[in-house]
């Protein structure tokens, strides 16, 4: 075996890093900050500003799992089940074109994923925008769609985002 010395404070933040990396877009920076005391140590972050990491409100699915970031949006959504038995999701996505948006489905959860880009660029967004209201980012939906209906889609149409 190896003779080196293992820091298992090291270990966790460099595992915080990994973690906390898949959920913000910005990577958080961790680091370890000694004190005057031989056991205490704080893990603070190298960011500039921690608004960035602050955590959002985040939806779960009815099935329990978390499938959004947290700094995703939700878009509005109505589904409706129509007299013939079939279902259609209907979806605000202001600006989306098909190739926007990833459809699957795990056995009766139909997952919808997407993005929708800034219309400004950073600079903008850093120096001119005084309001921003429409959302932009990554979503995430997950709707649970009885067994009895088919585990395939008939159609998927984008009209007009």
């Amino acid at each position: 075996p190896v003779n080196r010395e293992f820091s298992v404070v090291d270990a966790v933040v460099h595992y915080s890093n990994i973690k906390l990396s898949q959920h913000f877009k910005s990577h958080p920076q961790l680091t370890l900050e000694r004190t005057d005391e031989e056991n205490v140590c704080f893990i603070r972050s190298l960011s500039d500003t921690p608004e960035q990491l602050r955590l959002h409100q985040v939806s779960v699915d009815a099935s329990g799992i978390m499938l959004a970031r947290p700094d995703s949006y939700l878009p509005p959504v109505d589904i409706i089940q129509d007299t013939d038995g079939t279902y259609a999701i209907y979806m605000d996505l202001p600006g989306m074109t098909r190739e926007n948006i990833k459809l699957s489905r795990q056995n009766v959860v139909t997952i919808v994923k997407g993005s929708r880009e800034s219309d400004f660029t950073e600079r903008q967004l850093a120096t001119s925008l005084t309001k921003q209201e429409r959302k932009v980012g990554d979503f995430t939906m997950t709707f649970r769609i009885p067994e009895q209906y088919q585990r395939k889609w008939d159609s998927c149409t984008v009209e007009d985002g």
